[in-house]
């Protein structure tokens, strides 16, 4: 059962020294311990213990405080990484564990630092497991909280999942997710094509790569996820349940909004990865070439689908439940990455909106590929809520947008689509539907692309017509 995040008062550990101090310890405090083997490990050891327990305390004042100053993540970064590399050359069944672990912090510090996991850390990260498991205790507890697989399992996920399109709340609160989801994850050596959906090779230095991506490896190893899928979905649920029925505020000191749409989030890649497995790709239809009328750029969206305005034809390459694939010639001017983007679908007699997530320049023009936001959606108009006398002007205080119409069988609320920029918790504003007039206070940003932002709302109340 998952419980809501409350806050706590942060306790350092007795022996944690300052956070604003600098946390680089060079190798040479242990230098010492040379002569004397066994000393040389304990110390490595308290050094190790004393890492995670500074790090713990540092991500708690780091969520207190809202950010994480990046001088402090920069500096336990250097930490985790020169004890990376001291761990990586003990021979010892706990300090494969120990490796593992610091690498699935490391991997943690780069995510929600808006880096990368570089390869030289997968490359360790692949010898220490794959010395756990040529000792055969790589699902032993040897001394370090957990085996070398559970933390190499959590490192991997995390890795699928964590560098998404997620704030650094809620990757940090995945990251603690994993820790008690992953139990029961294993990593396999024979690869079963009804439950891998990912791999990684021992003897590279890659993070975990699709089935899809293909290649060769020489030591190939798999993991199910299944039941991670199954704890995802089930949390997801409490807290639907949770933040409908409280009012905690707004979206700023709300953390219950930021985790749930952080496990819808989790929650709709792990469906797209199953749908992608049943047959790879099997759920994305050929279309030929389909001459279909859309639009590109918020502005011009609203145009075509709410004002009757012009629009371009794009030539549909493919579809699926979740989206489209275009091809756009020249003459119908550029598309950029990110921008909303509607186009007719025939079949339905309706236009859909969603994003550009994929752009592919070419001599005939741009591969475009659009991810589906709504199909089921309404023409809003929203004005700030202002003085009865006030006259709006139509081009700064007027949001034509679209009302997106929720989903209760897949706990998903009424949200808006507007202009970048449009999201405002502070105020309460006037949404004009075909249903009548309703007053409304935006409550979450949901998603945002280059030129729109998806708003979930609280309705306020409905004035008579």
């Amino acid at each position: 059962m998952i419980r809501p995040v409350t806050p706590r008062d942060a306790a350092p550990p007795e022996d944690a020294r300052s956070i604003s101090q600098d946390l680089t310890q060079e190798l040479s405090d242990i230098e010492g311990w040379q002569g004397d083997p066994a000393a040389h490990l304990q110390q490595m050891a308290a050094m190790d213990d004393g890492f995670t327990d500074r790090l713990s305390f540092a991500r708690q004042q780091w969520r207190h405080a809202g950010a994480a100053p990046s001088t402090e993540q920069a500096r336990m970064r250097a930490q985790c990484y020169s004890l990376l590399l001291a761990a990586a050359d003990v021979e010892e069944p706990q300090f494969f564990a120990r490796g593992l672990r610091l690498a699935m912090h490391f991997s943690l510090l780069s995510i929600i630092s808006g880096e990368m996991v570089p390869d030289a850390v997968w490359g360790i990260a692949h010898k220490l497991y794959r010395a756990a498991e040529a000792s055969g205790t790589a699902r032993q507890d040897a001394g370090a909280g957990a085996s070398a697989e559970h933390y190499y399992v959590r490192m991997l996920l995390f890795a699928v999942l964590g560098a998404g399109s997620y704030t650094r709340r809620q990757a940090d609160k995945i990251f603690d997710w994993f820790g008690e989801w992953s139990e029961g994850t294993q990593i396999e050596a024979e690869h079963d094509a009804a439950r891998h959906d990912y791999y990684v090779d021992l003897a590279g230095t890659r993070g975990p790569l699709p089935m899809a991506a293909g290649g060769e490896p020489a030591e190939p190893r798999y993991f199910d996820h299944s039941r991670v899928v199954a704890l995802v979905g089930q949390a997801r649920a409490e807290y639907f349940q949770t933040i409908c029925t409280l009012t905690l505020g707004s979206y700023a000191t709300n953390p219950m909004f930021e985790l749930y749409e952080a496990l819808d989030q989790v929650n709709r890649f792990w469906a797209f990865v199953e749908a992608r497995r049943g047959g790879r790709g099997s759920d994305r239809q050929r279309v030929g070439n389909l001459d279909v009328h859309a639009a590109a750029g918020f502005v011009d969206c609203v145009k075509a689908c709410v004002m009757g305005g012009a629009s371009a034809v794009w030539r549909m390459t493919d579809m699926s439940p979740s989206g489209a694939g275009f091809m756009v010639p020249a003459e119908a001017g550029k598309v950029a990455k990110g921008v909303l983007v509607a186009f007719w679908a025939t079949e339905q007699a309706q236009w859909v909106i969603g994003s550009s997530v994929r752009v592919i320049s070419n001599a005939e023009g741009q591969q475009v590929g659009v991810q589906r936001l709504a199909g089921d959606w309404r023409p809003v108009r929203l004005l700030e809520d202002r003085p009865s006398d006030f006259i709006p002007d139509p081009a700064t205080d007027i949001n034509f947008g679209f009302f997106v119409l929720g989903d209760k069988v897949r706990g998903l609320a009424d949200s808006l689509v507007l202009r970048a920029g449009a999201f405002d918790p502070s105020r309460t504003h006037h949404v004009d539907t075909e249903d009548g007039r309703y007053v409304v206070r935006m409550s979450r940003l949901i998603q945002h692309g280059t030129d729109w932002e998806r708003i979930g709302i609280d309705v306020v109340g409905r004035e008579s017509a």
